[in-house]
């Protein structure tokens, strides 16, 4: 006998045996299985988060659309409201409602109301491509916003952003919404 014949015989006697094949495998598929899931949450909450934020703003271009006349203390109660729509988790929230007018065939801004960092639109080609066509004589409610995200665990190459919306609205009651001060 040499001394490498029990050290044979436990090898052999280790690649035959089946003990421990369920821990193993469980032990290879477990961390799989939970990247799977915690990416599925990742991407689930992030999709919930940009629906709340689009949905917001949204609505907040529906209120105004129905309005003939808005003014400072209005819109301050919309922005209110589009904060207390949003995740709880929101951040770097910025406002925008402005109501444009085409007149000779150029789309101009009637009104504009930023909260800040936002300053008034002045530049409607900022939009262009994201508005409907307007004819001539005819407006349009915009209510632009954007909404920082961090993803909760920020593993899968997924890593902070930021939701932008923009909905445009025709005014429901008036050929044009006025602002008043």
């Amino acid at each position: 006998m040499t001394p490498m014949q029990p050290v044979y015989a436990l090898v052999r006697r280790f690649c035959q045996s089946k003990q421990g094949v369920a821990a193993i495998e469980f032990a290879l598929i477990v961390p799989v299985l939970a990247a799977i899931l915690f990416g599925s949450l990742m991407l689930f909450l992030l999709h919930q988060e940009s629906n709340r934020a689009e949905a917001a703003t949204f609505t907040v271009a529906d209120i105004v659309s129905r309005r003939s006349t808005v003014n400072k203390a209005f819109l301050d109660t919309n922005y209110a409201m589009f904060l207390k729509m949003l995740p709880a988790r929101a951040s770097d929230v910025t406002f925008r409602v402005s109501s444009l007018k085409m007149k000779a065939g150029k789309t101009e801004v009637a009104w504009s109301y930023p909260i800040s960092p936002l300053g008034p639109l002045t530049d409607v080609n900022a939009l262009s491509g994201r508005l409907p066509s307007i004819a001539e004589g005819d407006s349009l409610v915009i209510v632009e916003t954007t909404t920082a995200y961090t993803p909760v665990v920020g593993f899968f190459g997924l890593t902070a952003g930021q939701f932008a919306n923009v909905a445009a609205n025709r005014p429901r009651f008036t050929a044009a919404i006025a602002y008043s001060n």
